[in-house]
């Protein structure tokens, strides 16, 4: 063997005693890092579904209130109509009760006058 190849063949060993346990060891560690990346991907999509689930249950319980906000404006509009429909046929009744004796009256006049 030559002595550049000796030199060679030194320097191919020197690497390899020196490169590949730290290429191992970044291996190792990519490795681990890889692991941890997965873990945190898969909390991350279990936070995803709890957080849409919280949303969720918060539209459900949005939409129950706007509901019940609902049927209780449609009660109170119902009842307000119906206070004026009261309202109204006692005004028909108190006009009437003033209006009849009046045209009573009329007419007992008109039936006691002489003809004309």
């Amino acid at each position: 063997m030559s002595n550049n190849e000796n030199t060679l063949q030194t320097i191919k060993l020197a690497i390899q005693d020196i490169v590949a346990p730290e290429v191992r060891e970044l291996k190792v560690e990519l490795k681990a890092l890889s692991h941890r990346m997965d873990q945190l991907e898969h909390r991350m999509d279990q936070l995803e579904r709890r957080m849409e689930d919280r949303f969720a249950l918060a539209e459900r319980r949005m939409d129950e209130r706007a509901e019940a906000a609902n049927a209780r404006a449609d009660a109170q509009f119902q009842a307000i109509l119906a206070a004026i429909a009261r309202s109204s046929a006692e005004n028909e009744l108190m006009v009437y009760k003033q209006v009849t004796p009046l045209a009573q009256r009329i007419a007992a006049l008109e039936a006691a006058r002489p003809a004309a």
